[in-house]
């Protein structure tokens, strides 16, 4: 089954040409296009196994930056950088930077615990066990 046919070309044009706002031309193709997207993945067989797997396999940091998300009731966007010269509490650490749907904050992971701040006030988010992980 092609991705596009010609009438949904039509479609997504005419739809285009009735607006002058130039940004209601991207967005209705942006919108068509995940729209396409959507309901591609949602015909992948099995793809909640799969990506149960692939979040099992994920490395430790995601594992926790995700709980720290669901705790505080944020759905997590993006990881963006390890930040070597962290400092808590006097001990230099390693604070992974990340992007929700509520904005920018940072883990610490301090082996029995993760934390997560909010980057601009440095204000604690929220805070969840983080036992360690077996040795493979």
């Amino acid at each position: 089954m092609p991705i596009l046919t010609p009438d949904d070309v039509i479609v997504v044009s005419e739809e285009s040409r009735l607006s002058s706002d130039p940004y209601d031309i991207i967005q209705s193709n942006l919108d068509f296009v995940n729209a396409l997207f959507a309901e591609r993945a949602a015909a992948i067989p099995d793809r909640a196994a799969r990506e149960a797997r692939a979040q099992a396999a994920e490395p430790r940091y995601r594992k926790l930056i995700r709980a720290l998300c669901a705790k505080a009731g944020q759905q997590l966007q993006t990881i963006t950088a390890g930040d070597p010269t962290f400092s808590y509490q006097g001990q230099r650490m390693l604070a992974w930077h990340f992007l929700t749907d509520h904005g920018h904050f940072y883990m610490a992971d301090l082996g029995n615990k993760a934390i997560m701040f909010d980057n601009e006030s440095g204000e604690k988010i929220a805070e969840i066990e983080a036992p360690p992980e077996p040795a493979h």
